[in-house]
Formats: structure tokens, sequence, C-alpha cells
């Protein structure tokens, strides 16, 4: 009797045993999927914390742009002078004094002789010619050489006449990064005013800052080993390529920086004339706010929503 009561006890464990693992399994595949999401969840947050370091560093560079002047090509810009008194010495809305700011401004640019040449009619014996002077092109000329990333020769040089100290004189735009923010100070505001910066740069392409590099990529993708007359693995390479141009299409940065007044700061190195190595000397400080936003793939528009955002600060200080 006992023998007849264990009869199929083998197949009946063998089904508990086989739905036992069956749970195992799933629950197993459901906790990979949920690391496989976090991994690419930490890569976003990752990713969109480094778009906020190039904020940082497109501020910074902002700032000095202003400080030390903005690099312009001494012929290009020339050429944009003579072409903007052209097109105004005919233009019945401007003045007369209008016109003869834009003639100076090209003349201030090329010198006397240059301008003489392009255009002979101007000075007459009722207007006649200044002082002659050699032209701010002649000291930019040459000052810094190099090529563009395409391989094209250019000589760029810091537009001095236009640099000065960045000041607060813009009012920021109410956006998410702004927003997050709580503890923004400007040492120059007034109970009764608004806040000032002196620059606010919205939705600003990180693909755009590092697209050159695609353009001009010929290697291996990830170490992926790459033969030009095997046509998968070129294909493949393609496909890695179009998904991280995608990615990287989703990240966007914005900044702005806030004139905070004087600050000290160390200038290390020797001064025969003061007889010391490190003094302490006054310099104009600048705080600077930068997010990196991850949106959704395809967003358009000037402010698009935020999925991500990751918001960092900074401070420099520049020698008056």
């Amino acid at each position: 009797m006992n023998r007849k009561n264990e009869k199929g006890f083998t197949l009946v464990l063998a089904l508990v045993l086989l739905l036992v693992m069956s749970l195992m399994g799933g629950a197993l595949i459901v906790i990979s999927s949920s690391d496989h999401q976090s991994n690419n969840s930490s890569d976003q947050y990752q990713q969109a914390f480094y778009v906020a370091e190039t904020g940082l560093i497109q501020a910074e560079k902002s700032i000095i742009k202003y400080y030390m002047g903005e690099f312009i090509d001494p012929a290009e810009e020339a050429e944009n002078l003579k072409a903007a008194y052209e097109d105004g010495k005919d233009d019945d809305e401007l003045t007369s004094a209008q016109k003869a700011e834009l003639a100076k401004a090209y003349e201030d640019f090329v010198g006397t002789e240059k301008f003489e040449e392009d255009f002979p009619d101007y000075y007459t014996s009722e207007n006649p010619a200044p002082e002659t002077i050699a032209g701010y092109s002649s000291v930019l000329q040459g000052q810094l050489t190099g090529t563009t990333i395409d391989g094209t020769a250019t000589s760029m040089a810091r537009n001095r006449i236009s640099r000065s100290m960045p000041r607060n004189i813009s009012s920021p735009i109410e956006t998410d990064c702004k927003r997050s923010f709580k503890n923004i100070t400007d040492p120059y505001i007034e109970d009764d005013k608004e806040l000032k910066v002196t620059e606010h740069v919205l939705n600003q392409s990180f693909w755009k800052i590092i697209e050159p590099i695609f353009a001009n990529y010929s290697t291996a993708v990830d170490n992926l080993a790459y033969d030009e007359n095997n046509t998968a693995a070129a294909a493949k390479k393609e496909k890695i390529k179009e998904n991280e141009k995608k990615f990287l299409e989703r990240f966007r940065y914005e900044f702005f920086s806030i004139n905070v007044g004087s600050a000290e700061y160390l200038g290390t190195g020797s001064s025969i004339r003061k007889g010391s190595t490190d003094i302490q000397v006054m310099g104009t400080a600048y705080k600077i706010y930068a997010c990196g936003i991850m949106v959704e793939a395809g967003a358009t528009g000037a402010n698009p929503e935020a999925q991500i955002l990751i918001p960092l600060e900074s401070l420099i200080v520049l020698p008056n």
C-alpha cells in the first residue's frame, strides 16, 4: 500500500522544481533588465554633468573674450568695415555724422594710405585728410597664425580696441536652469531693482562643439576593429557613430555670469621693481552659473523641456 501511495511523486516533484526554476529565471531577467536601465540612467546623468562642466568653460571663455578682446581675422575685419562704409555712404537714412563715423572706423583700422587708395574722392580741399595714421590692422597682422581643424591656414588676432571688463547689464531669462540656483547674489543690486548679469546664453548644442571630431573620424570606434574592406564591420561602425550622434544631440548647455565686484588674488612670480615674489593684488571676480541639460530626442525650440538638469557654479578672478 505504501508503494501504491508513492506513485507519481517523482513527476510532481519535477514539475514543482521546474516551476521554481522558471520563477527564478524570470526574476533574474527582471533584475538584469532593471540594472541595465539603471546603468543607462547613470550614463545620462554623467554625460549631463560633463556638459555642465562644458558650460562653465564656455562661460569663462566668453568673459575672457570681452576682457582680452575677441579673436578676429584682420583681413576679414577690414573687408567688413569697408563694406559697412560702402553700404552706408549712399544710405539716405544715415546722417553725415554717421557716415563719417563709418569712414573713420575703416580708416582707423586700415590706415590713411589704404583708405585713400580705396576711396580717393573722400578727402577734398574742403575736407582735407587728417594726420596720416598707420592703422590698427598693421599691429594685428601676424599676431597669431595657425590652421583650422580642416587644415586651412588662418591668421587671427585679439581685437584689443573692443576689449572691456564685462559688467552686469543684461536681465536673465527665467529658465529651469536659472531657477535651479537658489542663492544667486549681485552686490550691486538694490532692493527695488532686478538682478542683472553680464550675459545669459541659452540652449547651446553640445553636439556642435564635438561635431568636428566626428566629421574627421577615420579610426576605430571604441576599439572596434575596423577594416574598410569588411562591409559588415564598416556598417557596424557607422551604426555606432549614428547612435552616438543621436545621443549627444540631446544634450544642451546654458550659462550666465555675474560680476560680483573686487577680489584679491595671489599673483605669483618675481618683480624686481616691487622686490617681492608673491603679492596680493586686486582683481574683478565673476560668479559663473551653468547647467548641463538632456532633452527629449528630436526636441526643438528655443527652450525645450529638460529631462535631466545638472547645475554647477564656479568663480574666476581677472586682473584689473
